[in-house]
């Protein structure tokens, strides 16, 4: 049995293994963690192990944008793009609207600091939800 056939169990099991104190704040706006249905569209598209490789380099964009210490407005709305593009793909919607939001800040001049945060918490929620993913093999 494909994830897809039961989402509400998968939502339920990625938000138990969120910190009870970011519960409430998982599809915040509306906006879902990652659409099951557009994973399992591209799993029966690609398979399985195409899925796995392409959540495994999701993965590994997120780990290596946003890196701490970089405040070059230009890079990180370069980051912001690239990931929201990955991510949207992927059907991790909340990430990839925070990424948009950054870019449009770097844009814009306007601050980055929240937006900033509520990327890293996206993508942190993100990659949970890549682990919960894994580990269903």
């Amino acid at each position: 049995m494909r994830s897809s056939d039961h989402p509400a169990e998968t939502n339920e099991a990625l938000a138990e293994q969120i910190p009870a104190v970011e519960r409430s704040a998982v599809g915040s706006g509306g906006a879902l963690i990652c659409d099951e249905a557009m994973l399992a569209e591209i799993e029966d598209l690609l398979g399985r192990d195409h899925l796995m490789q392409l959540l495994s380099l999701l993965k590994s964009e997120i780990g290596g944008r946003f890196r701490s210490g970089n405040d070059d407005r230009i890079a990180l709305g370069h980051d912001a793009h690239a990931l929201l593009a990955s991510s949207g793909s992927l059907g991790f919607l909340d990430l990839s609207q925070r990424c948009s939001m950054i870019e449009r800040a770097c844009m814009d001049g306007a601050d980055i600091t929240i937006p900033m945060h509520d990327a890293r918490v996206a993508a942190e929620r993100a990659l949970v939800a890549i682990a919960a993913l894994e580990a269903r093999g």
